[in-house]
């Protein structure tokens, strides 16, 4: 047994460019598909769902911006009184949504996703109807 050869690489390694090829480089494939993308005419209506988890989405950040203001003791109830408005107005713009699409759609493609959003609602409905009860004072 040689033992010099232990030492010796496995593998022979092929030098490595440092240089990209601007032709074909990261930045300009991901600027062709950016541009592509953005263009008018491939923009995609996109789907009811994808409107009501959006709309979903706002909500929830909406509640977020809600719950990080009751925390801040510098910002007075009054002061949180259009957040509350928006919150309801979003959540009942939501529940129309998500009634057209519980109509237009079969029970069981959009179930799972009637079932996050009534969530959704219901905890927007309850934080806004805590605020005017008074719970938060």
């Amino acid at each position: 047994m040689d033992i010099k050869k232990i030492n010796a690489p496995l593998f022979t390694q092929q030098p490595v460019s440092k240089s990209v090829n601007s032709q074909s480089g990261f930045r300009e494939v991901y600027i062709r598909h950016l541009s592509a993308a953005m263009s008018p005419d491939s923009a995609a209506v996109a789907s009811p769902e994808a409107k009501l988890l959006d709309r979903g989405d706002k909500v929830l950040d909406l509640l977020e911006m809600f719950a990080g203001r009751l925390s801040d003791g510098s910002v007075t109830l009054r002061d949180m009184d259009p957040l509350v408005k928006q919150i309801e107005s979003e959540a009942n713009q939501m529940a129309a949504e998500a009634g057209l699409l519980g109509q237009s759609e079969t029970e069981t493609d959009t179930a799972g996703l009637a079932q996050i959003i009534g969530d959704v609602g219901i905890t927007a409905n309850v934080a806004a109807l805590k605020y005017r009860r008074g719970d938060y004072i």
